[in-house]
């Protein structure tokens, strides 16, 4: 599933993954012995590192700078902020 995973940040039941040029995963960790992904975002650069506070995922993205990401509930990502 996953080829290049960089960084982890787990809030509830969901696991974000940073996964280099693959961007940021979102998996559905509510049965640990299988996990399944729920949506992924791909980002402009490297995603090195992500984390998440409340509905706002955060992710290092290498040349691509910092980028601010929602998660909605029906798994949409919008982009709030892309730094470089």
């Amino acid at each position: 599933m996953l080829n290049d995973p960089r960084g982890i940040a787990a809030l509830a039941e969901l696991a974000l993954v940073a996964e280099g040029f693959g961007g940021v995963h979102v998996l559905d960790a509510s049965d640990s012995s299988q996990l399944t992904e729920w949506t992924s975002f791909n980002t402009a650069g490297k995603a090195q590192n992500v984390a998440m506070v409340e509905n706002t995922v955060y992710v290092a993205d290498g040349i691509g700078g910092l980028v601010l990401l929602r998660l909605t509930r029906n798994s949409i990502y919008l982009p709030l902020l892309r730094r470089s």
